[in-house]
Protein backbone atom coordinates (compact mmCIF):
# COMPACT_ATOMS: atom_id res chain seq x y z
CA UNK A 1 0.00 0.00 0.00
CA UNK A 2 1.36 3.25 -1.02
CA UNK A 3 2.52 5.93 1.78
CA UNK A 4 -0.54 8.39 2.74
CA UNK A 5 -0.49 11.91 4.39
CA UNK A 6 -3.22 10.55 6.91
CA UNK A 7 -1.89 6.46 7.25
CA UNK A 8 -3.38 6.02 10.79
CA UNK A 9 -5.02 9.38 13.10
CA UNK A 10 -5.48 8.37 16.40
CA UNK A 11 -8.13 10.72 18.39
CA UNK A 12 -7.52 10.47 21.90
CA UNK A 13 -9.53 10.69 24.90
CA UNK A 14 -10.15 14.61 25.99
CA UNK A 15 -9.67 15.32 29.66
CA UNK A 16 -10.92 18.96 29.61
CA UNK A 17 -11.41 19.06 25.96
CA UNK A 18 -8.65 22.13 25.41
CA UNK A 19 -6.89 21.95 22.29
CA UNK A 20 -3.37 21.27 24.19
CA UNK A 21 -4.67 18.15 25.66
CA UNK A 22 -7.10 16.80 22.65
CA UNK A 23 -3.62 16.84 20.25
CA UNK A 24 -2.26 12.99 20.04
CA UNK A 25 0.66 11.90 17.76
CA UNK A 26 -0.23 9.70 14.94
CA UNK A 27 0.96 6.25 15.50
CA UNK A 28 1.11 3.07 13.99
CA UNK A 29 -1.77 1.12 14.27
CA UNK A 30 -1.81 -3.06 14.60
CA UNK A 31 -4.90 -5.33 14.99
CA UNK A 32 -8.18 -3.74 16.17
CA UNK A 33 -10.54 -3.70 18.88
CA UNK A 34 -14.41 -3.57 19.62
CA UNK A 35 -13.87 -2.34 23.21
CA UNK A 36 -15.75 0.88 23.60
CA UNK A 37 -14.57 1.79 26.43
CA UNK A 38 -14.01 5.87 26.93
CA UNK A 39 -10.12 5.50 26.99
CA UNK A 40 -10.16 3.64 23.34
CA UNK A 41 -9.24 5.57 20.80
CA UNK A 42 -10.08 5.90 17.14
CA UNK A 43 -7.85 4.56 14.41
CA UNK A 44 -8.03 5.14 10.78
CA UNK A 45 -6.38 3.11 8.06
CA UNK A 46 -6.41 3.24 4.41
CA UNK A 47 -7.85 0.32 2.55
CA UNK A 48 -7.72 1.78 -1.28
CA UNK A 49 -7.91 5.17 -3.51
CA UNK A 50 -9.65 5.93 -6.54
CA UNK A 51 -7.95 8.62 -8.19
CA UNK A 52 -10.38 11.33 -10.09
CA UNK A 53 -9.71 12.81 -13.52
CA UNK A 54 -8.88 16.71 -13.11
CA UNK A 55 -13.02 17.16 -14.80
CA UNK A 56 -14.61 15.35 -11.64
CA UNK A 57 -16.36 17.65 -9.93
CA UNK A 58 -18.52 14.98 -6.92
CA UNK A 59 -20.97 16.20 -5.11
CA UNK A 60 -21.86 13.58 -3.02
CA UNK A 61 -20.34 9.91 -2.34
CA UNK A 62 -21.74 7.00 -0.57
CA UNK A 63 -20.20 3.79 0.26
CA UNK A 64 -22.31 0.63 0.23
CA UNK A 65 -22.48 -2.27 1.97
CA UNK A 66 -21.36 -4.97 -0.87
CA UNK A 67 -18.03 -2.51 -1.28
CA UNK A 68 -19.62 -0.70 -4.11
CA UNK A 69 -18.84 3.43 -4.59
CA UNK A 70 -21.36 5.66 -6.05
CA UNK A 71 -20.76 9.22 -6.85
CA UNK A 72 -22.74 12.03 -8.08
CA UNK A 73 -21.04 14.72 -9.49
CA UNK A 74 -22.13 18.41 -9.51
CA UNK A 75 -24.95 19.48 -12.44
CA UNK A 76 -25.17 15.83 -13.90
CA UNK A 77 -28.65 14.58 -13.36
CA UNK A 78 -27.43 10.80 -12.16
CA UNK A 79 -24.80 8.66 -10.33
CA UNK A 80 -21.99 6.63 -11.39
CA UNK A 81 -21.66 3.56 -9.50
CA UNK A 82 -18.02 1.42 -9.31
CA UNK A 83 -17.56 -2.02 -8.41
CA UNK A 84 -15.94 -2.90 -5.07
CA UNK A 85 -13.20 -4.60 -7.64
CA UNK A 86 -12.60 -1.23 -9.48
CA UNK A 87 -13.19 -3.45 -12.56
CA UNK A 88 -16.39 -1.64 -13.94
CA UNK A 89 -18.32 1.66 -14.12
CA UNK A 90 -21.96 2.27 -14.72
CA UNK A 91 -24.24 4.97 -15.09
CA UNK A 92 -27.65 5.54 -13.65
CA UNK A 93 -29.87 8.36 -14.65
CA UNK A 94 -31.60 10.44 -12.87
CA UNK A 95 -34.16 12.77 -13.54
CA UNK A 96 -32.14 15.70 -11.94
CA UNK A 97 -29.13 16.44 -10.13
CA UNK A 98 -28.60 14.35 -7.10
CA UNK A 99 -25.92 16.03 -4.67
CA UNK A 100 -27.10 14.33 -1.18
CA UNK A 101 -26.78 10.83 -0.73
CA UNK A 102 -27.43 8.58 2.26
CA UNK A 103 -27.18 4.91 2.30
CA UNK A 104 -29.61 3.58 4.87
CA UNK A 105 -29.84 -0.09 6.24
CA UNK A 106 -31.26 -1.67 3.31
CA UNK A 107 -31.59 1.13 0.67
CA UNK A 108 -29.87 4.11 -1.49
CA UNK A 109 -31.83 7.31 -0.80
CA UNK A 110 -30.63 10.49 -2.62
CA UNK A 111 -31.95 14.19 -2.90
CA UNK A 112 -32.79 16.87 -5.54
CA UNK A 113 -33.49 20.17 -4.91
CA UNK A 114 -37.10 19.09 -2.92
CA UNK A 115 -37.42 15.85 -3.25
CA UNK A 116 -36.35 12.38 -2.11
CA UNK A 117 -35.05 9.57 -4.50
CA UNK A 118 -33.99 6.01 -3.94
CA UNK A 119 -31.19 4.12 -6.63
CA UNK A 120 -31.52 0.84 -6.98
CA UNK A 121 -28.32 0.25 -8.12
CA UNK A 122 -28.53 -3.07 -8.88
CA UNK A 123 -31.50 -2.60 -11.23
CA UNK A 124 -30.01 0.57 -12.07
CA UNK A 125 -33.03 2.61 -11.11
CA UNK A 126 -33.56 5.62 -9.79
CA UNK A 127 -37.56 5.77 -8.24
CA UNK A 128 -39.24 9.24 -6.75
CA UNK A 129 -39.94 8.00 -2.92
CA UNK A 130 -41.96 11.26 -1.72
CA UNK A 131 -41.64 15.20 -2.08
CA UNK A 132 -40.62 17.20 0.76
CA UNK A 133 -42.91 20.08 1.37
CA UNK A 134 -40.25 23.11 1.84
CA UNK A 135 -41.26 26.57 1.97
CA UNK A 136 -38.16 27.92 0.09
CA UNK A 137 -34.27 26.81 0.17
CA UNK A 138 -32.72 23.30 -0.52
CA UNK A 139 -32.00 19.70 0.73
CA UNK A 140 -29.03 19.74 2.06
CA UNK A 141 -28.84 16.20 3.81
CA UNK A 142 -30.66 13.21 4.54
CA UNK A 143 -30.48 10.63 7.39
CA UNK A 144 -33.06 7.86 8.36
CA UNK A 145 -33.25 4.54 10.24
CA UNK A 146 -35.91 2.91 8.65
CA UNK A 147 -38.41 4.33 10.65
CA UNK A 148 -37.86 7.85 10.15
CA UNK A 149 -36.76 10.21 7.22
CA UNK A 150 -35.06 13.56 8.58
CA UNK A 151 -34.37 16.10 5.92
CA UNK A 152 -31.86 19.02 6.24
CA UNK A 153 -32.89 22.04 4.53
CA UNK A 154 -30.52 25.14 3.51
CA UNK A 155 -30.76 28.54 1.55
CA UNK A 156 -33.06 30.01 2.96
CA UNK A 157 -33.29 33.87 4.50
CA UNK A 158 -30.78 35.01 6.55
CA UNK A 159 -28.27 31.90 6.04
CA UNK A 160 -30.93 29.63 8.08
CA UNK A 161 -31.73 26.61 8.08
CA UNK A 162 -34.59 23.87 9.01
CA UNK A 163 -34.89 19.96 9.61
CA UNK A 164 -38.01 18.38 8.43
CA UNK A 165 -39.09 14.86 9.91
CA UNK A 166 -41.66 12.51 8.19
CA UNK A 167 -42.73 8.41 9.65
CA UNK A 168 -42.16 6.14 6.91
CA UNK A 169 -45.41 4.60 7.63
CA UNK A 170 -46.98 8.02 7.26
CA UNK A 171 -45.22 9.98 4.01
CA UNK A 172 -47.72 12.85 3.80
CA UNK A 173 -47.24 14.16 7.73
CA UNK A 174 -44.27 16.29 7.89
CA UNK A 175 -42.66 17.49 10.89
CA UNK A 176 -40.54 21.49 10.70
CA UNK A 177 -38.18 22.77 12.81
CA UNK A 178 -36.40 26.03 11.96
CA UNK A 179 -32.46 25.82 12.98
CA UNK A 180 -30.34 29.19 12.62
CA UNK A 181 -28.05 27.80 10.10
CA UNK A 182 -28.19 24.91 7.56
CA UNK A 183 -27.48 21.77 9.05
CA UNK A 184 -25.74 18.36 8.41
CA UNK A 185 -27.65 14.88 9.54
CA UNK A 186 -26.52 11.48 10.81
CA UNK A 187 -28.48 8.97 12.72
CA UNK A 188 -27.67 8.81 16.20
CA UNK A 189 -29.52 5.50 17.27
CA UNK A 190 -32.58 5.22 19.47
CA UNK A 191 -34.64 6.75 16.76
CA UNK A 192 -32.58 10.62 17.34
CA UNK A 193 -30.38 12.35 14.60
CA UNK A 194 -27.78 14.31 14.96
CA UNK A 195 -27.92 17.85 13.04
CA UNK A 196 -24.76 19.90 13.07
CA UNK A 197 -25.19 23.59 12.49
CA UNK A 198 -22.78 24.87 9.58
CA UNK A 199 -22.05 28.18 11.75
CA UNK A 200 -19.15 28.79 14.85
CA UNK A 201 -19.34 27.30 17.80
CA UNK A 202 -20.77 24.12 15.36
CA UNK A 203 -23.35 22.75 18.00
CA UNK A 204 -25.18 19.46 17.10
CA UNK A 205 -28.03 19.28 18.28
CA UNK A 206 -29.64 15.54 19.01
CA UNK A 207 -33.51 15.48 17.82
CA UNK A 208 -36.12 12.25 18.16
CA UNK A 209 -38.51 11.57 15.64
CA UNK A 210 -41.22 14.51 16.66
CA UNK A 211 -38.24 16.96 16.21
CA UNK A 212 -37.83 17.59 19.81
CA UNK A 213 -33.95 18.19 21.05
CA UNK A 214 -32.66 15.49 23.29
CA UNK A 215 -29.69 16.71 24.15
CA UNK A 216 -26.61 18.88 22.56
CA UNK A 217 -22.58 18.97 22.54
CA UNK A 218 -20.37 21.08 20.50
CA UNK A 219 -16.59 20.81 19.69
CA UNK A 220 -14.29 22.64 22.26
CA UNK A 221 -13.38 25.82 22.01
CA UNK A 222 -10.85 27.16 19.16
CA UNK A 223 -8.58 30.08 17.88
CA UNK A 224 -10.93 32.65 17.13
CA UNK A 225 -11.43 32.58 13.42
CA UNK A 226 -11.53 35.71 11.03
CA UNK A 227 -14.83 37.32 9.79
CA UNK A 228 -14.21 35.33 6.68
CA UNK A 229 -13.81 31.63 7.61
CA UNK A 230 -16.19 29.48 6.06
CA UNK A 231 -16.78 25.74 6.63
CA UNK A 232 -17.97 22.77 5.40
CA UNK A 233 -18.77 19.75 8.11
CA UNK A 234 -19.30 15.94 8.16
CA UNK A 235 -20.81 13.56 10.63
CA UNK A 236 -19.60 10.35 10.36
CA UNK A 237 -21.84 7.40 12.27
CA UNK A 238 -19.60 4.73 14.39
CA UNK A 239 -20.53 2.11 16.57
CA UNK A 240 -20.22 1.95 19.97
CA UNK A 241 -23.19 4.52 19.38
CA UNK A 242 -20.45 7.22 18.88
CA UNK A 243 -20.39 10.07 16.18
CA UNK A 244 -17.43 11.66 14.43
CA UNK A 245 -18.05 15.36 13.59
CA UNK A 246 -15.40 17.19 11.09
CA UNK A 247 -15.21 21.06 10.45
CA UNK A 248 -13.28 22.02 8.09
CA UNK A 249 -11.79 25.63 7.53
CA UNK A 250 -12.25 26.02 3.36
CA UNK A 251 -9.59 28.48 4.01
CA UNK A 252 -6.58 25.97 5.09
CA UNK A 253 -6.53 22.73 5.30
CA UNK A 254 -7.14 22.52 8.81
CA UNK A 255 -9.49 20.09 10.19
CA UNK A 256 -11.71 19.74 13.56
CA UNK A 257 -12.25 16.32 14.17
CA UNK A 258 -14.30 15.61 17.56
CA UNK A 259 -15.77 12.46 18.62
CA UNK A 260 -19.56 12.09 20.48
CA UNK A 261 -20.67 9.42 22.94
CA UNK A 262 -24.08 10.07 21.44
CA UNK A 263 -26.22 7.97 23.71
CA UNK A 264 -27.85 7.45 26.22
CA UNK A 265 -26.54 11.18 26.95
CA UNK A 266 -24.57 13.25 24.12
CA UNK A 267 -21.19 14.25 25.20
CA UNK A 268 -17.71 15.18 23.89
CA UNK A 269 -15.38 12.32 24.15
CA UNK A 270 -11.76 13.29 22.82
CA UNK A 271 -11.00 15.74 20.07
CA UNK A 272 -8.25 17.01 17.47
CA UNK A 273 -7.13 19.56 14.99
CA UNK A 274 -4.71 18.00 12.27
CA UNK A 275 -3.50 19.66 8.88
CA UNK A 276 -4.55 17.90 6.07
CA UNK A 277 -6.28 18.34 2.82
CA UNK A 278 -8.94 16.06 3.17
CA UNK A 279 -12.75 15.83 3.73
CA UNK A 280 -14.43 13.34 5.31
CA UNK A 281 -17.71 11.98 4.03
CA UNK A 282 -20.84 10.84 6.42
CA UNK A 283 -21.23 7.58 4.84
CA UNK A 284 -20.59 4.18 6.24
CA UNK A 285 -20.76 0.22 5.29
CA UNK A 286 -19.43 -2.04 7.93
CA UNK A 287 -16.24 -0.09 9.83
CA UNK A 288 -15.26 1.49 6.24
CA UNK A 289 -15.62 5.31 5.48
CA UNK A 290 -14.89 7.71 2.21
CA UNK A 291 -12.77 10.76 2.13
CA UNK A 292 -11.92 13.07 -0.51
CA UNK A 293 -7.83 14.21 -0.59
CA UNK A 294 -6.50 17.19 -2.83
CA UNK A 295 -2.31 17.59 -2.94
CA UNK A 296 0.18 18.22 -5.84
CA UNK A 297 -2.74 18.92 -8.44
CA UNK A 298 -4.75 15.52 -8.17
CA UNK A 299 -7.96 14.62 -6.12
CA UNK A 300 -8.81 10.90 -4.90
CA UNK A 301 -11.34 9.30 -3.04
CA UNK A 302 -9.86 7.29 0.01
CA UNK A 303 -11.46 4.59 1.24
CA UNK A 304 -10.77 4.36 5.25
CA UNK A 305 -11.25 1.37 6.97
CA UNK A 306 -11.61 2.33 11.10
CA UNK A 307 -11.29 0.43 14.90
CA UNK A 308 -11.02 1.26 18.28
CA UNK A 309 -7.89 0.74 20.02
CA UNK A 310 -7.32 0.45 23.43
Amino acid sequence: MRPFSLLVLLLLPCVACRPSEAASDVHSARGSTADCGDGAALALTERASVPLPPSAAPAGLALLADGSLVMAERGSSGVSVRAADGASTRWIAAPEPLPVLSPQDDELLAAGLTAVYRIDTGRGRVDRLMDVPLRAGRIVSLAGDGRTLWVGVGGLAGGAGAVYAVSRARPGEWRRRPMDAPVHLAPAGDGRVAAAGTRAPHRVAFLDSTLAVTGSAQPPARRRRGADARFTQALVPLDCGRLLHVVADLRSDRRELTVYQAAPRPRLLRARTIERPIGFVHTRAGRSMVAVTEGEGRREVVLLGWSWQP
